[in-house]
């Protein structure tokens, strides 16, 4: 590879491949749609702050995983404007003018908090792109495992943008309802506790808020994943959403905390029942809706009493009942594919047998027609060829003339019996009179059995 097609492809890999003639008006078209959706969505979202996962970033990540690359620089200008649009909301909101730009502290933590992200979780779709591991793809447990794999890269970058965006700061806080909240000054005796919190709870966020939308981008992606999808979403409606509702209005009505977390821990369990029973389509459905009744819940009843230990729980149930629902799909493939795969067998059983049969039949015709062309056409021969010697014995004078013609008729009795045998073995004359079980019980075929030795018992 050259140095110009190097620079080629690693450009290509961040930045839109070339267009198709005669479709930039089309891409246009296309990018001003996706500046007007995901602007206010991503906006709205960065502003409201759920504590255990991320859903701006998993939106970024799916509409990366499913778009093509030439539509990747409007999905990033998208991103970079609702996070701009966000930050000024927050800082007027939180009374905290900045000096760059009157909203932000520093070029440095403009840049960081409003330009690098979507540029951070592309690198999660690279993987996934690399893997040629597509939204319309067939999902394995191989490729659920990929694909969480790509999630936890993804959530790694932006976790280590956010704590270089915490140091510039010098500070760390939360954001609530457009509010920056539980701001805390790094010091020397607390920083690393700090960093190591944050780190981690910015990584799980990320990290759920992938894989709670990237199942969804499987499920649409492909018309075999669709199947069957109206019975995933009734018993959704008519389950899940009764749990999701018993759970907040419990939730919401105890001011007893271990209450609160064991209520979660109850409301796990409908996602392992949902996946075993939908496989990782229900997983995917089930595990989005435990986790929007738990953010509800956090915003209008009970804090968590770990935000940690709560990120880590959803993204462990989630992951592994994601992992479960794909085996069962698998176990029930294969299942299919094993019965698909019996069913032709008994089928190719069948056809042998029957070509078998037709084999025998085709055997027997042909013995059939054999021993008559014999009977009737070498047999009258003979018999003619037997007439004629003896017409010709009872007027031979001569001794030579005699012995000659007895010689011929010794030899032509020997040719009758052995053709007589030939006829025999092609169609004994006890199977046709007998039948199979009485040719073989009383006719030649068991003379010729007991004469190579075994013996018939009566």
């Amino acid at each position: 590879m050259t140095l110009t097609s190097a620079v080629n492809y690693c450009i290509g890999c961040v930045f839109a491949e070339r267009e198709p003639p005669g479709k930039g008006c089309s891409t246009l078209l296309m990018g001003i749609a996706i500046l007007l959706v995901m602007v206010p969505v991503l906006a709205v979202l960065g502003l409201v702050g759920f504590f255990h996962w991320l859903i701006v970033d998993g939106l970024l990540f799916v509409a990366l995983w499913a778009l093509p690359r030439r539509h990747w620089p409007w999905v990033f200008l998208a991103a970079i404007v609702a996070r701009i649009a966000a930050g000024v909301i927050i800082s007027i909101a939180s009374g905290l003018p900045g000096a760059f730009l009157g909203y932000w502290s520093s070029p440095i933590s403009f840049l960081l908090g409003n330009v690098l992200e979507p540029f951070l979780v592309v690198t999660g779709v690279l993987l996934l792109q690399h893997w040629r591991l597509h939204p319309g793809g067939q999902v394995t447990t191989a490729s659920m495992a990929k694909l969480h794999f790509a999630a936890a890269v993804s959530a790694f970058a932006v976790a280590c943008k956010d704590i270089a965006y915490v140091l510039n700061e010098n500070a760390i806080g939360d954001v609530r309802q457009a509010l920056i909240v539980n701001m805390v000054a790094l010091e020397e005796a607390n920083t690393w506790g700090l960093l190591s919190a944050f780190a981690i709870k910015n990584f799980l966020g990320c990290f759920v808020g992938i894989m709670l939308l990237a199942p969804f981008a499987l499920w649409a992606g492909s018309g075999g994943h669709r199947r069957n999808s109206s019975v995933i979403l009734k018993d959704g409606m008519t389950y899940l959403l009764l749990v999701m509702i018993g759970y907040l209005v419990l939730a919401t009505s105890t001011t007893v905390a271990q209450l609160a977390e064991f209520l979660r821990l109850l409301l796990m369990v409908a996602t392992a029942i949902f996946a075993m029973r939908h496989g990782w389509r229900g997983a995917a459905m089930s595990i989005f809706t435990a986790s929007m009744a738990i953010a509800i819940e956090d915003h209008i009843g009970q804090p968590a009493h770990s935000a940690v230990w709560m990120q880590l729980f959803i993204a462990i149930t989630g992951a592994m009942a994601l992992l479960f629902g794909a085996t069962i799909d698998d176990m029930h493939e294969a299942s299919r594919m094993l019965q698909s795969a019996k069913e032709k067998s008994e089928n190719l059983a069948s056809e042998l047998h029957s070509a078998a049969m037709r084999n025998l039949q085709v055997e027997e015709s042909e013995r059939r027609r054999l021993a008559a062309e014999l009977h009737d056409e070498f047999g009258q021969n003979m018999t003619a060829l037997q007439t004629h010697l003896k017409l010709a014995r009872s007027d031979e004078n001569q001794p030579e003339t005699a012995k000659s013609l007895d010689a011929i008729g010794e030899l032509t009795d020997s040719m009758r019996s052995n053709i007589a045998g030939i006829l025999e073995r092609l169609q004994p004359a006890a199977l046709a009179e007998l039948g199979w079980y009485g040719a073989v019980d009383r006719g030649s075929s068991r003379r010729l059995a007991e004469d190579a030795g075994p013996h018939f018992a009566p």
